[in-house]
């Protein structure tokens, strides 16, 4: 059955001829939901929420529709896996997942029961389930690797989108702290308590040594640059669950 579809104009517009001065290639009218978190380019393809719901695909060169996926929530945002996939999470938590170019379905993982996508990389997509935990799923199979529980002063206050490197998952809160967990079992390797009345979001790529400081991992706040302290470590955190246990 056809789904209604968002009116759309698409306008193809010559590069200016002024050094310096670009020209506007295409525009879309009325396509994109104005809740939709993030615009997501993937390859060829600008990947974004859809006003008439879901998410969908346009081409970066000519901005013509090649593909959509109706089923997708927006809200819960949407990752490239390494530009061949792109996941997303329906509105039953499955995450499923679409070629870039042509929005054919690979895998899903009902499993998931996932809320809110926050980062992946080469072995997983890492998510907040919908009873507000921390969970892995594994890239190469499909299934739940990890499942962990936040600590109390971090719960119902991550948001998206954390930054990932090797070995670290790390997340900002909305009362301006942050937490890192290890990406292997999901166990909390470190925290920060910034004390700030906004919410920080991590940017960069973290390492799997030591918290942030100022002089060797940069952090926003709304987009700008903030300083950053040594950090409190600490060694507690939990982790329940195994691979493929929901």
């Amino acid at each position: 059955m056809a789904t209604p579809t968002a009116r759309m104009t698409v306008v193809a517009d010559k590069v200016s001829g002024s050094l310096g001065r670009p020209g506007t290639l295409w525009t879309l009218e009325n396509a994109a939901d104005v809740y939709s978190p993030y615009l997501l380019p993937v390859r060829d393809v600008l990947v974004l929420g859809a006003a008439s719901g879901g998410i969908v695909a346009y081409g970066v060169k000519d901005g013509r529709r090649r593909w959509s996926a109706p089923r997708v929530v927006t809200k819960s945002g949407c990752l490239s896996l390494s530009d061949r996939l792109v996941v997303g999470t329906d509105s039953q938590g499955a995450l499923r997942t679409y070629v870039p170019s042509t929005g054919e379905p690979k895998w899903t993982c009902p499993a998931a029961e996932a809320a809110q996508l926050l980062g992946a990389d080469a072995e997983s997509v890492y998510i907040l389930t919908k009873d507000d935990r921390l969970r892995s799923v594994r890239r190469a199979d499909a299934k739940v690797g990890w499942t962990a529980t936040v600590p109390a002063d971090f719960r119902k206050k991550v948001f998206a989108p954390a930054a990932v490197g090797p070995g670290r998952l790390v997340m900002g809160t909305t009362d301006g702290n942050f937490l890192a967990v290890d990406t292997s079992n999901g166990r909390m390797a470190w925290n920060r308590l910034a004390h700030v009345p906004i919410g920080l979001r991590p940017a960069g790529r973290p390492s799997a040594a030591t918290p942030p400081t100022s002089a060797a991992t940069p952090w926003t706040r709304c987009g700008s640059p903030t300083g950053s302290g040594s950090g409190a470590s600490s060694p507690t955190g939990t982790s329940t669950g195994s691979a493929g246990d929901p």
